[in-house]
Formats: structure tokens, C-alpha cells, sequence
């Protein structure tokens, strides 16, 4: 066998292994570049169900005054006594909260037992919000919006009006 017909078979392995290292950088940064849309992507979707929760708790929380002489519920109770209106336990919580560490939203405390008929400019009053106070039933007067925001620098807010909102 002649020297140049040993050199193709190691040629050929040099090859194969450039290739290899070709192809695993090219992987690697093909993974680089969509990762982040991915990521992104994932808590845009996260984002919209937030704003739906937030929309159907919103919508339970004034059935709720419109079943009980125009009031809010209680704020340190409002989660047990808008129950009967909400149709599953994880309308209460964020999507964006790993399952077991908490819900992730509060009411405004300053609308406490308040009549909704009574509210001057209900589409500017937060009603529930994205909230870092994980606890069942939170609220606050609106203090414990997290930051930095929860969903791509950005915060829901549910207004007295019903409307939700995301908000930086």
C-alpha cells in the first residue's frame, strides 16, 4: 500500500472530527440566539393568562358586590368570598409563581367593603394586582407590586371598572 492511500483514511478522520466541532458550534449558537426568543415567547404567554385571571377574579369580585348591596368584599377575606364566582381554583394564581410558592396577587385594601357605585373614576382604581405578597386572600394598598415586574417588565393591574391592564 502506497503512503498516499494511508493519508486518505487519516484525512478522513480530521475531517469528520472538524466537522464535528463545526456542527456542535453551530448547534450551540443556533441555541444562543433562541433561547432567549423562546424564553421570551413562554412569559408572553404567561403575561396574557395573568391578564385573564386577573380579568375573571375582577368580574368575580363585582358579581360579588352585585349580590351583596353594591360592597367589595373584605380585603383579608376577598379570595374566600369570591369563591362561588371564580370556575377554577388557578384563576387565583399567577401563572409566573412556581406551583406551591404562593398565588401572586392582592387586593387593593383601600377598596375594602367600598360600594362600587360609589367609586369616582373606576377605570384608574387598581382592584388586584400582580403582587410579591404570595400569600392567599393579600392585599395591601397597593404596595407589594413586585419589582422588578413579573411578566417582560411588566405588571397586571385589574381596575374597579373590570378592565386589566399591564403596566411597567
Amino acid at each position: 500500500m502506497s503512503v498516499q492511500g494511508r493519508q486518505n483514511p487519516v484525512r478522513l478522520v480530521i475531517l469528520l472530527v472538524l466537522g464535528g466541532f463545526c456542527m456542535l458550534a453551530f448547534c450551540l449558537i443556533l441555541a444562543a440566539i433562541l433561547f432567549p426568543v423562546f424564553s421570551q415567547a413562554r412569559e408572553k404567554a404567561r403575561l396574557d393568562r395573568c391578564m385573564s385571571n386577573l380579568k375573571a377574579l375582577a368580574s368575580a369580585q363585582l358579581m360579588y358586590a352585585n349580590d351583596y348591596r353594591d360592597q367589595l368584599p373584605i380585603a383579608s377575606q376577598w379570595g374566600d368570598l369570591i369563591r362561588p364566582y371564580v370556575k377554577t381554583f388557578d384563576q387565583y394564581r399567577c401563572p409566573s409563581i412556581p406551583q406551591g410558592r404562593g398565588f401572586g396577587y392582592a387586593m387593593n385594601v383601600r377598596l375594602s367593603r367600598q360600594k362600587v357605585s360609589r367609586l369616582t373614576m373606576p377605570s384608574q382604581i387598581p382592584l388586584l394586582y400582580d403582587s410579591s405578597n404570595l400569600a392567599w386572600n393579600g392585599h395591601d394598598p397597593v404596595t407589594s407590586l413586585p419589582n422588578p415586574p413579573r411578566h417582560i417588565r411588566l405588571n397586571n393591574i385589574a381596575f374597579a371598572d373590570g378592565q386589566v391592564k399591564a403596566v411597567r
